[in-house]
């Protein structure tokens, strides 16, 4: 049964790499942490799958009342329409105007919010008269790993207002200093180097940072220029924003309770021959095994060099491959040399 539900449930989400990140994307300041934001939002044009209760009905009737529509009795029991909570993750140094994610979530008997648009609605943190962003657009159900009363809107919400960041004590302390201390997402020395060589280049003229350096693969420290020191929030939303020439290693995450294979950058498979349990795989020429002889009578996946991996995956899905040997085989690639990419089981 396990083997049926993944030919049906495996996906692959390939997001192309650009060659190029931003620091933002890299590091987390330390000591800062974002601001999570919540709303009640109201979906519309659902097709009969919305929510029939009075609170959807009046949050309709009077949105159509705001519009100058009268409605009469009756006139809105269609469920095409659905209460949603509304949440997201605001970055400690956002700026008015970008754009953040917001994940939509029905809160009534809705059976779907596939095909729904958001109405304009406000998200805040601590008290709803402190809104920093308004959502609105088409609400996307397409995550296999989400039942279909989730969705997302990909960039839907506009940052109305800066928030102040959320300080900790050691940020404070080190801001006394002038030191900012950038921890790593993903600790590499490569990443850390080109971290503080684009911070350096671009902030080293003006002063607004005297130096950078990487102290460790994990960490890169900021000290910040004498004179600059009492706008230290804004350089570091500037920095946040300067492009590194770096590209991470991508990352391929397997959901093994939900089946899904996420891969976040482009990724093609080099010549190799891994083998685990009842599946071998080969990829261009015949390369040497590391992880056991294809044996007789075993199912083979035989696909040329460069392929991407949504095309063995594909292949995978084809022949209804079980977790585990999914995951063995991804491993066995990543050991050989034949995949670029860590991976990480959920």
């Amino acid at each position: 049964m396990r083997k049926v539900a993944l030919a049906s449930a495996l996906v692959l989400i390939a997001a192309a790499a650009s060659g190029a990140a931003r620091v933002g994307d890299l590091v987390r300041i330390r000591g800062v942490r974002e601001s999570h934001l919540v709303g009640l939002g109201l979906v519309v044009g659902l097709r009969g799958t919305g929510d029939r209760s009075p609170a959807t009905r009046e949050a309709v009737r009077r949105f159509a009342a705001s519009c100058g529509l009268e409605t009469p009795d009756g006139a809105l029991d269609a469920p095409n329409s659905a209460l949603a909570t509304l949440t997201a993750e605001l970055p400690a140094f956002a700026r008015e105007g970008s754009r953040i994610d917001v994940t939509v979530s029905a809160c009534g008997d809705a059976s779907s919010l596939a095909g729904g648009v958001l109405l304009s609605a406000p998200l805040w943190a601590g008290r709803p008269e402190q809104a920093y962003v308004r959502a609105q657009g088409p609400v996307s159900t397409g995550d296999a790993s989400l039942p279909a009363t989730v969705g997302r809107i990909p960039r839907g919400g506009i940052v109305e207002r800066e928030p102040p960041p959320v300080l900790m004590e050691e940020f404070t302390a080190g801001l006394a200093r002038g030191l900012v201390r950038l921890d790593l997402k993903r600790a590499s020395p490569q990443a850390a180097s080109a971290v503080a060589a684009a911070v350096s280049r671009a902030c080293g003229r003006s002063g607004a940072v005297a130096r950078a350096r990487a102290v460790s693969p994990g960490e890169v420290e900021l000290e910040l220029g004498e004179r600059v020191r009492q706008d230290a929030v804004a350089i570091l939303a500037d920095v946040l924003e300067l492009e590194v020439d770096y590209e991470p290693i991508p990352q391929v995450v397997v959901n093994e309770r939900e089946l899904t294979v996420a891969a976040s950058g482009s990724v093609e498979l080099a010549p190799a021959a891994v083998s685990s349990g009842s599946l071998s795989v080969t990829i261009g020429r015949r390369a040497s095994l590391t992880q056991g002889a294809p044996a007789a009578g075993k199912p083979l996946v035989a696909l040329e060099e460069g392929v991407p991996l949504e095309e063995l995956v594909r292949e995978l899905q084809r022949i209804q491959v079980s977790p585990r040997d999914l995951i063995a085989i991804l491993k066995g690639l990543v050991e050989v040399g034949a995949l670029r990419a860590e991976i990480v089981v959920q």
